[in-house]
């Protein structure tokens, strides 16, 4: 009894009504997961990221891991055959991560070591580097989030927010046309959509 009742009030009132380190209403790109949902949208959340992370969808998505291993293998050979004997190993294995990634999380396939500026490499890479105006944007709506709405201050910029979501909402919508599978995140949201026979859970990773 008393391991339930610690389980219910640690786990399931405490965490999930926890302090957001960034509100979701300014910041929705980063601020829809599982450090700033709050109640009910929280345990949506954490449902759905639990399905994606069993041993059986893990496994199903090995497949693209693979692949990108493979392409990316691949490329260094190419680039040695053609006389590359030297390279910046953390820019190779950013750009392995990066594919593995867009293939993994967002259902696309991107080729970052023979497209080195595609969109999703660049853009990726500025919504997740902090630089010190970044740290400013960050430190207002983290500690003054009523003036930063009211300012419109926000910490990713508005074309990169823009293209993540348009590029999600436009896979779903492709493969919901044309009954595309792919193991990857994206169907499992789309799964857990249909499961539910609503669109809650997804529509709290893609709202705006």
């Amino acid at each position: 009894m008393l391991p339930m009742l610690q389980g219910k009030f640690t786990f399931a009132e405490y965490i999930s009504n926890h302090q957001s380190l960034i509100d979701p209403a300014i910041e929705p790109l980063l601020g829809n997961n599982l450090f700033g949902l709050h109640g009910n949208e929280w345990r949506q959340m954490r449902a759905l990221i639990s399905a994606a992370f069993t041993s059986s969808k893990m496994k199903s998505m090995f497949k693209l891991m693979s692949d990108c291993s493979s392409t990316f293998i691949d490329s260094l050979v190419k680039k040695l055959n053609q006389g590359h004997c030297e390279f910046n190993s953390k820019d190779i294995f950013t750009r392995y991560a990066n594919d593995t990634i867009a293939t993994c999380a967002f259902g696309i396939s991107v080729d970052s070591m023979e497209n080195p500026d595609n969109d999703f490499y660049v853009l990726g890479r500025k919504a997740a580097s902090f630089d010190t105006l970044k740290y400013l944007r960050f430190f207002m709506v983290r500690t003054f989030p009523t003036i930063s709405k009211l300012l419109g201050i926000k910490v990713t910029q508005a074309h990169v927010e823009k293209f993540f979501y348009d590029m999600v909402r436009d896979t779903i919508a492709i493969r919901d046309e044309k009954a595309i599978y792919r193991p990857d995140m994206i169907q499992i949201m789309m799964e857990t959509r249909n499961n539910k026979n609503d669109s809650k859970s997804l529509n709290l990773v893609l709202k705006v």
